[in-house]
């Protein structure tokens, strides 16, 4: 019993020390909050730390190293989906518009995942670039279903409904 009182009481702290550093990386602190994810990641060895710490590196200019910590948080939790989002994120900084599409498909399906809607906004902006605006408006609109209210998001619908309206009337 008291093996698992503490296991619980690690796993609270963890989810504490996560929680701080989001606020943190809200507030513009990254090293801190890098340092918040580490510490999380040394009391439970989560696949959530290690992708949020990857998180850092990348802001900090270390995108290969952000690489490395998606790839083992995605050994560690296959179902957890923000690790898939942000390799897809930086192979699309990378310009590897192909490279980073099925890493966004794996986000969509991957159980675990918030916010549901940023791969879907990462693969319209992809198709945006491919010139694919049939294949864009869909992820636009499959963005609104878990962000309905989200202004961004009804615009670029609205300005790629227009488009396609405008080229199949020329």
């Amino acid at each position: 019993m008291k093996i698992k009182s503490l296991t619980h009481a690690r796993k609270k702290k963890s989810q504490r020390l996560l929680d701080e550093g989001c606020n943190l990386v809200h507030r513009g602190s990254i090293d801190e909050a890098y340092e918040k994810f580490d510490q999380s990641y040394k009391l439970d060895q989560s696949a959530d730390a290690l992708t949020y710490k990857g998180w850092m590196l990348n802001i900090k200019g270390d995108p290969e190293g952000a690489l490395k910590l998606c790839h083992q948080a995605i050994k560690l939790d296959p179902e957890f989906g923000n690790p898939y989002n942000d390799i897809g994120t930086i192979l699309v900084a990378q310009k590897n518009f192909n490279d980073a599409i099925p890493w966004f498909k794996k986000a969509i399906k991957a159980k675990r995942y918030e916010p549901r809607h940023f791969p879907h906004i990462n693969l319209a902006k992809i198709y945006i670039e491919m010139g694919e605006s049939d294949l864009a408006l869909a992820e636009y609109k499959e963005a609104l279903k878990f962000d309905n209210d989200n202004p961004y998001l009804q615009i670029n619908i609205k300005n790629l409904e227009q488009e396609i309206k405008s080229r199949t009337l020329h």
